[in-house]
């Protein structure tokens, strides 16, 4: 514990105005089986259903989905939203 002694706290290595309890976090993940503006539909209302999810935006030509979420739902619930609204979830 000695060595640690000499360190230093400073405000900075603290502050990361990035990081709130009050904003919210963003992640992309891929989705197999859009087609259309339609496809992106359903899958936005089926992850947009899940609690912690604020907004999700897919976008069928790249196979991915922008979620933006107050509390990130586990893998399996986002594989079984993405299952039941007709498409392959691949992380």
């Amino acid at each position: 514990h000695d060595s640690h002694k000499d360190r230093k706290i400073n405000k900075s290595d603290f502050d990361n105005s990035s990081i709130s309890s009050d904003e919210s976090n963003t992640v992309t993940i891929k989705i197999k089986g859009m087609m259309c503006g339609h496809c992106e539909a359903h899958v936005k209302q089926a992850l947009e259903a899940l609690p912690g999810i604020l907004q999700a935006t897919a976008d069928h030509k790249k196979n991915i989905v922008e979620i933006e979420y107050s509390e990130m739902p586990s893998d399996a619930d986002i594989d079984a939203a993405i299952s039941k609204a007709g498409y392959k979830f691949k992380g």
